[in-house]
């Protein structure tokens, strides 16, 4: 990606121009006379001054429409708003080194894939490293299909964000995503869980009540911390998976279940399986399509922009927030957080209650109650 600025050297210019050199981005000044002729591919993205004069944005307006660019603009040039308002973010003055790069990013990745930018269901998916979006393409590749896909990686890493984002790129996304974490039932519950009971199935079985297979009929089931499944329960739910039906616990009849499984897990399911805590058949069952996550000390670049969304989030509540110095976000980019975006969350909550509407340094951070 090289970006162009069209300039008659005003200071915001002059601004973007540094904020370009400090990121190491490429890029090239050109006056109106070098833009007339030059020949712009469409890898370039086009920033447009704010005081250039109508007549030469009128000018600039034919040729991005001709070789088919993207326009970043700051300012009202009302001729590049008429066919170009989707593609066209207005930048304001001022803005940070990160917040720049968080713009820039956007229409970096709308070169690469226009349906990236403009869908909000990666809204909860924060980055725009390579791994992150790896992720979102394979994420809108297999949600066009029912195949059963498996999540793998650390607590923390966003597995049930993107358990839910193949949902809602799904054709099932009209009917239900119905979650559940085996982990955190016990083993004589979550049959029942699963697939309902009949009335006086056991004890406390007051009412007859729909299980999780049921209620995600036309939709998703998603079965997080599958590893945790007990033995005994991952036979049945091998038998459903293969003949797509159920029963209540304590009834006879059959009920046919449509839905799309998707798992996750934070666990080694090979290694289980040759140590016999994990089917091995189940496990192939569930394995047709596994994505697998990086974690937050792997993609290191994506932290800021995790940063400022979180703390956006935080401020919907609290109503607080906090800034961090350049000092200290290059040390919350070299933490390890082996608690993942789950750890740097609740860290960030933590600096917000602690220091309200404060500028925090290295010497105010608090990671893992330093």
């Amino acid at each position: 990606m090289e970006y162009v600025l069209v300039s008659d050297d005003c200071h915001d210019c002059c601004y973007v121009l540094n904020a370009l050199s400090l990121l190491e981005l490429p890029y090239k000044k050109l006056s109106l006379h070098e833009l007339n002729l030059s020949m712009l591919s469409s890898s370039i993205a086009t920033f447009v001054c704010n005081n250039i004069e109508s007549q030469h944005a009128q000018k600039i307006h034919e040729l991005v429409n001709a070789a088919q660019k993207k326009v970043i603009s700051w300012g009202k040039i009302d001729t590049l708003h008429d066919s170009w308002s989707a593609a066209i973010h207005l930048l304001s003055m001022p803005f940070n080194k990160y917040e720049l790069k968080k713009t820039l990013s956007l229409f970096e990745r709308n070169f690469d894939n226009t349906e990236l930018l403009n869908s909000k269901v990666f809204e909860k998916l924060v980055g725009n490293s390579d791994k992150i979006r790896a992720i979102k393409s394979i994420i809108m590749q297999v949600s066009q299909s029912d195949t059963t896909v498996l999540i793998l990686g650390q607590s923390g890493t966003g597995k049930d964000i993107v358990a839910s984002c193949i949902h809602q790129l799904s054709d099932r996304k009209s009917h239900q995503f119905v979650p559940i974490n085996c982990g955190a039932i016990p083993g004589e519950l979550i049959e029942s869980e699963l697939f309902g009971h009949e009335k006086g199935a056991f004890t406390g079985a007051m009412a007859r009540r729909a299980g999780r297979f049921e209620m995600a009929k036309g939709g998703t089931l998603f079965l997080d911390e599958i590893g945790d499944m007990p033995l005994q329960m991952q036979v049945k739910l091998l038998r459903v998976i293969q003949d797509r039906k159920i029963e209540r616990v304590g009834g006879n009849t059959t009920i046919d279940v449509d839905v799309r499984l998707i798992a996750a897990t934070n666990k080694n399911l090979e290694q289980m399986v040759t140590k016999h805590k994990f089917r091995e058949d189940l496990y192939y069952r569930l394995n047709v399509f596994p994505i697998e996550l990086p974690s937050l000390s792997e993609r290191k670049d994506d932290i800021p922009l995790i940063i400022d969304y979180h703390l956006d989030k935080i401020y919907e509540r609290l109503k607080h927030r906090v800034l961090f110095t350049d000092q200290a976000i290059s040390y919350l980019c070299d933490y390890q957080w082996p608690g993942n975006i789950r750890e740097l969350q609740n860290f960030l909550e933590r600096m917000v209650i602690l220091y309200p509407d404060h500028v925090i340094d290295t010497n105010k951070l608090c990671l893992r109650c330093k």
